[in-house]
C-alpha cells in the first residue's frame, strides 16, 4: 500500500495512524504531489483511493486510466464539493471506466436541541465515486 500526499501534516498524521493500527510494516507513504508521483510510472495498483484532488481530478482519472490500473483494477474517489463529483463522474465515463456510481454519504452527531431532546445535526457531506477498468 502507498500514500501519497503533498502536506508533511498529513504525511505525519497518516504514518501515525498506520502505527496505531499495526500496519505499518504494510504500507508506504510518499510526501509528493499525486499527479507527479503517479506520472513517474513503473508501477501499477490494484485500486487507488484518492481524496483531495479536485484541482487535478481529470488528470488523476487520466493517468490511472491509462497507465495505473490493470484489468478489473478499482478507482475510488471522494469529495466535499458536488463540482468534483460531477466532474469526477464525468471523466471516469469519458475515459471508458466500467460501473461508475457516486454515493453519499452523511455524517450527523447528536446533540440537546432546546432542553427537549437530542437533534442530529449533519456535518459536511462526502461523495464517494468509484469505477473500475473492464475486464
Amino acid at each position: 500500500m502507498t500514500g501519497v500526499d503533498r502536506s508533511h501534516d498529513a504525511c505525519q498524521l497518516t504514518l501515525r495512524n498506520l502505527e496505531r493500527f499495526g500496519v505499518s510494516a504494510r504500507a508506504e507513504v510518499v510526501e509528493a504531489d499525486a499527479v507527479d508521483y503517479l506520472s513517474r510510472g513503473g508501477e501499477r495498483f490494484n485500486a487507488i483511493i484518492v481524496g483531495g484532488a479536485s484541482e487535478e481530478i481529470e488528470e488523476v482519472i487520466s493517468l490511472a486510466r491509462r497507465c495505473l490500473l490493470p484489468p478489473g483494477g478499482t478507482l475510488v474517489l471522494n469529495a466535499i464539493m458536488l463540482e468534483t463529483c460531477t466532474r469526477a463522474v464525468a471523466s471516469m465515463r469519458a475515459s471508458g471506466f466500467e460501473g461508475v456510481e457516486c454515493t453519499e454519504v452523511i455524517v450527523a452527531r447528536g446533540g440537546m436541541y432546546a432542553s427537549q431532546g437530542t437533534a442530529m445535526i449533519a456535518r459536511n457531506p462526502v461523495f464517494v465515486i468509484s469505477c473500475r477498468v473492464g475486464e
